[in-house]
């Protein structure tokens, strides 16, 4: 609350992200974030805090948490680095558009010395599912974990009906879900009544390899990475087949990474060279 009080505060960066955020919640005064609204940045846990903070009418971003790849090698990739740019310093991201290539892999940065050795993968593109035509609305989400956790406890989400007309941001983390999970926290969202009321869903591409489990085959990853696909799929047919999802967008807990505006507009475009435009 002080650093946003701070006039000479502009942006507030998460370093990491966590599992204990939700307990903070509580202590926050929302008049004195409110009157002085600044730009916050962070991923994973403080999804919490994006919510929060969307409630009151403040845009956020869902990205921006650079300092591992300042670890993992010293500097920011030109993807990442472009779009962060622009979340720093501009009013919006303007139109983005998929990465050249992709990684989903871990740095060891426990390491005695630090080497950014990932396999780097030759992205595929987003995928434009149950699409007929442009969409619009206004950005809400982050990471579907704490989303669940959210639906738990039942006190910062906003009213279904403040949902209603809204484009939902969704992607899991480095503990990788199963496909079963998933489906879960969708049929609770589409109980709830919540799950119709998006005009359209982005998912992140996931991470497809647990940062802590057995070492998989790159068959497996991929899968992994279809059958979550497919599942999600059902779900969204089950509870709001009229629903558009876009797949594998480049923002969450894989690189390169897009700080996604949560609270301002966006326009989906499969149309026009799929894509997004803030």
């Amino acid at each position: 609350m002080e650093a946003f009080e701070d006039p000479e505060i502009k942006g507030v960066i998460a370093v990491t992200g966590g599992d204990e955020q939700l307990r903070m919640l509580k202590h926050l005064e929302p008049e004195r974030l409110k009157n002085n609204p600044t730009r916050f940045y962070g991923l994973s846990d403080n999804t919490n805090l994006h919510i929060y903070l969307w409630d009151l009418g403040i845009q956020s971003f869902y990205g921006g948490q650079f300092v591992g790849d300042l670890m993992s090698s010293g500097d920011v990739g030109e993807y990442t680095y472009r779009h962060l740019d622009r979340a720093f310093f501009q009013d919006s991201l303007g139109t983005v558009e998929a990465s050249e290539q992709f990684t989903d892999e871990y740095v060891d940065i426990a390491a005695e010395e630090i080497e950014d050795d990932r396999e780097r993968y030759d992205n595929p593109g987003w995928e434009f599912w149950n699409f007929d035509g442009q969409v619009e609305g206004r950005l809400f989400g982050g990471c579907f974990e704490i989303m669940d956790w959210q639906m738990a406890t039942q006190k910062y989400l906003p009213e279904p009906e403040e949902l209603e007309g809204t484009i939902l941001a969704l992607e899991t983390s480095e503990e990788v879900p199963s496909e079963t999970t998933v489906k879960r926290w969708l049929m609770c969202m589409g109980e709830n009544g919540i799950l119709d009321k998006f005009s359209a869903i982005i998912v992140g591409r996931p991470c497809r390899q647990p940062l802590h489990g057995e070492e998989r085959t790159e068959e497996e990853k991929q899968e992994y990475h279809e059958r979550k696909k497919e599942r999600i799929k059902e779900e969204i047919n089950r509870y709001s087949p009229e629903t558009p999802v876009v797949f594998d967008v480049d923002f969450g807990h894989t690189d390169p990474k897009l700080p996604l505006q949560l609270g301002e507009t966006v326009e989906l475009k499969p149309e026009e060279e799929e894509k997004i435009e803030f």
